[in-house]
């Protein structure tokens, strides 16, 4: 039973993700619109996903209400805690760091001059952290950095919390002991480049 469950989560790229997205909203009911809207992917294909998932019990239907009128029910859908593969399927899925570290480095430095790139949140399995993903550089368009955040969003299946800054803003908020980088600074994290003047972190 277990084998069979198993090879059919990992039969697509889309399992992954939605069985992911699950996994770190594990509280939230979602309607179908809103599970396309956060994980992308073609509209059957989600369908049957998710008809999938509830059929072998890692999904559970709710009914709830449309927000934009009370009387009208949808069906949404929830992770099911109760599901038999619970524990063992979440640390299959859930690795240390949802994403590829070196590739996101390489696209970050081909938006921009890349000062600090710090991980915290979610890409170390430590959910309840300030942010996720810490950037200072110059010269990145932030329509390209909001770009590439959707796409990272989609692939990781969870809304990431994020902050850019530029070096210039940073080195003012960093010397007036600025409240937010503190927190940052102090939290777990992993720091995949840091070329900042005078900034040693370790």
């Amino acid at each position: 039973m277990a084998s069979r469950i198993l090879e059919k989560l990992f039969a697509s790229p889309i399992l992954i993700r939605m069985v992911r997205f699950f996994y770190l909203n594990p509280n939230v009911i979602f309607l179908r619109e809103e599970i396309k809207e956060r994980i992308g992917g073609e509209a059957t294909n989600l369908r049957k996903t998710i008809a999938m998932l509830e059929h072998i019990g890692f999904l559970k239907q709710r009914l709830i209400s449309v927000p934009s009128s009370k009387k009208i029910k949808k069906e949404g859908f929830l992770l099911n805690r109760a599901f038999p593969l619970f524990q063992e399927l979440k640390d299959l899925v859930l690795s240390p760091s949802p994403i590829s570290k070196p590739e996101l480095v390489r696209t970050l430095k081909h938006l921009g001059r890349v000062k600090l790139l710090l991980l915290s949140g979610v890409f170390i399995r430590k959910e309840d952290q300030r942010v996720d993903l810490f950037v200072v550089a110059d010269g990145i368009k932030p329509y390209l950095f909001e770009r590439l955040m959707r796409h990272m969003e989609a692939e990781i299946g969870k809304e990431l919390n994020y902050a850019l800054m530029t070096s210039q803003d940073f080195t003012y908020r960093f010397n007036l002991s600025d409240r937010f980088i503190r927190e940052i600074f102090d939290a777990p994290r992993e720091i995949l480049i840091n070329k900042l003047e005078g900034v040693t972190l370790k």
